[in-house]
């Protein structure tokens, strides 16, 4: 997904609303370069978790494509921001 810069005073203002209020959705993406090595894994497995959302297990082959991920969580963000307004985001790799 691609976003492009708000740029008139209108846009702008709803770019703000929309991260001050949500609803804000997003992806999240793994990189990991192809091993050479032999031994290496062929394929790996793992999970992705945003606030309190987790998804998976996702397989990938690294070898094939060096990113992987989910491209939408189907929650608001926003909502899964801690007390102190961070946000948690964890790779969880099995294998």
């Amino acid at each position: 997904r691609s976003w492009k810069v708000p740029r008139s005073r209108r846009q702008k203002e709803l770019y703000a609303k929309k991260v001050m209020e949500g609803p804000l959705d997003g992806c999240l993406k793994l990189k990991a370069m192809s091993s050479t090595t032999e031994g290496a894994p062929q394929e790996i497995e793992y999970y992705l978790k945003v606030g309190a959302k987790r998804m998976g297990p996702i397989k990938h082959k690294f070898s094939e494509s060096t990113v992987s991920g989910c491209d939408d969580f189907g929650v608001d963000w926003l909502k899964q921001l801690e007390p102190d307004l961070s946000l948690t985001v964890c790779v969880e790799i099995l294998k």
